[in-house]
């Protein structure tokens, strides 16, 4: 995954009102404890820290739709983003499959990244769902947890790849 995407998480301590985001630019694989920055969830708009995610609006945005969602993961996953982006709607695809895994996965049109209409668009959305897929961009998903949030972008995925396979195949 690199330095691309984020995730962020509501810190429990605080009553969920504060949640921690991966600063831009930072290596998921090599974060340290202060590659995190602090924000305050119910600001209307975050202040302007230093190194913050453009996507920060995304992240706020999906933890304030849902008091359940205390995690946010934005990744750009081959398959499924190459699927969204090929006007497949992914999220109809697997409706089909969702008794099987769980999910309600939504698939929205191209956003410019980091704008506010991105970040609007897929706060309504997240209000139904499990995961959103942005054409041309990536996938958002949330969780009670990180590793719950992290499972539902394998689960993705994992589904996308054998929705693939079997139009390959078949």
């Amino acid at each position: 995954m690199g330095a691309m995407g984020n995730i962020s998480s509501r810190d429990p301590d605080s009553r969920k009102e504060v949640a921690w985001i991966k600063r831009s630019g930072a290596w998921l694989e090599n974060a340290k404890p202060g590659d995190f920055l602090r924000i305050n969830i119910a600001r209307p708009e975050p202040k302007i820290v230093r190194n913050i995610s453009k996507e920060i609006n995304l992240h706020l945005g999906c933890l304030r739709a849902r008091p359940d969602i205390n995690a946010v993961i934005h990744t750009h996953p081959k398959v499924s983003t190459g699927l969204a982006t090929a006007g497949i709607d992914l999220g109809r695809k697997m409706a089909k499959i969702r008794p099987k895994i769980g999910l309600k996965v939504v698939s929205i049109k191209y956003y410019q990244p980091g704008s506010k209409a991105l970040a609007k668009t897929v706060q309504n959305a997240i209000k139904k769902a499990d995961a959103v897929l942005m054409a041309d961009h990536g996938l958002v998903t949330v969780g009670k947890s990180l590793k719950e949030a992290y499972q539902n972008t394998l689960k993705i995925e994992v589904n996308a790849s054998k929705l693939v396979r079997r139009a390959l195949n078949g």
